[in-house]
């Protein structure tokens, strides 16, 4: 019985020093924006609808980095790829420069407890709260935002804004919201170093 030729890839890849290699990031950064709800003009004639999040706020502003939002892929589960948006929306997050949750929904609470848990995206959060909220003793002060500053004790960043009158939400905050984003971003590394993955490492 012939044997099959060897596969060229198994060569190309024992030629290359991961030792030496290094991952080479984006000059594009990628903000992953995660909070209260956002509405979308149904045709583009149509006009700006009333704001209706400091999230939507954000979105609306020009800015020197692109800004995502998980919703505007509404197919993450086609396929059977992903099982639930736990998941997608973790690795939507492991692409993404910085991942920034902004505290005004009942949703944003869950992907802050679900991001803060994994130690990759913990590194990558910011949280953007309202200043009345920094102080309380509730769980998400005392525990998940404790958790999260023991990485970046600046990943947690407050300002005057009432949740439950978007409407009244001035430039000055959205202005400084995507100022304090962009420094944040500016102290990323531009290049990391390729570590392999040892060996006895089992998957996960």
């Amino acid at each position: 019985m012939q044997s099959l030729p060897a596969d060229p890839r198994t060569k190309l890849l024992s030629a290359i020093d991961l030792g030496s290699s290094r991952v080479e990031f984006s000059d594009t950064p990628i903000v992953l924006l995660c909070g209260g709800p956002a509405r979308i003009k149904e045709r583009p004639d149509d006009p700006d609808p009333p704001v209706a999040s400091l999230r939507d706020a954000i979105t609306r502003a020009n800015t020197s980095y692109e800004v995502f939002r998980p919703e505007e892929i509404t197919s993450w589960h086609a396929d059977g790829v992903y099982k639930n948006l736990v998941s997608f929306e973790a690795d939507l997050a492991s692409v993404c420069s910085l991942v920034v949750i902004v505290l005004e929904s009942v949703g944003a609470l869950a992907e802050l407890g679900a991001f803060s848990q994994h130690d990759e995206l913990r590194r990558k959060l910011i949280v953007v709260l309202p200043r009345e909220f920094r102080d309380d003793s509730s769980f998400v002060n005392l525990g998940l935002l404790r958790h999260i500053a023991e990485v970046n004790d600046k990943s947690i960043k407050t300002y005057p804004w009432d949740i439950s009158a978007p409407e009244s939400i001035s430039q000055q905050i959205v202005d400084d919201v995507i100022e304090d984003i962009q420094q944040e971003l500016g102290k990323l590394k531009k290049t990391e170093v390729l570590e392999p993955v040892p060996e006895n490492r089992t998957a996960g």
